[in-house]
């Protein structure tokens, strides 16, 4: 059960508009469509940016990095160092 409704009550069609790698539907945005519909009677849409669907939407894990890349005057590549520590 999803707010009081069966879920075969339920439709929801996910398009990832754009090509990327951003999040997927991981249900988060589902209910709040799902309550809106409900007020307004009408079915209800979410457009999120790039940013709000890596923030809001995930699948991926809070994340501190710091990135130091190194180059040459041409532009080539010279060194990388990344420190990364992920919050599960």
């Amino acid at each position: 059960m999803l707010l009081g409704l069966s879920l075969s009550k339920i439709k929801v069609i996910p398009i990832e508009v754009r090509g990327g790698f951003g999040g997927k539907e991981s249900g988060r945005t589902s209910a709040l469509c799902v309550a809106l519909s409900r007020k307004s009677g009408s079915p209800v849409g979410i457009s999120l940016t790039r940013d709000e669907v890596l923030r809001a939407i995930g699948p991926g894990n809070a994340i501190d990095a710091t990135i130091k890349i190194g180059a040459n005057q041409d532009g080539a590549v010279t060194a990388i160092q990344a420190n990364q520590y992920f919050w599960i």
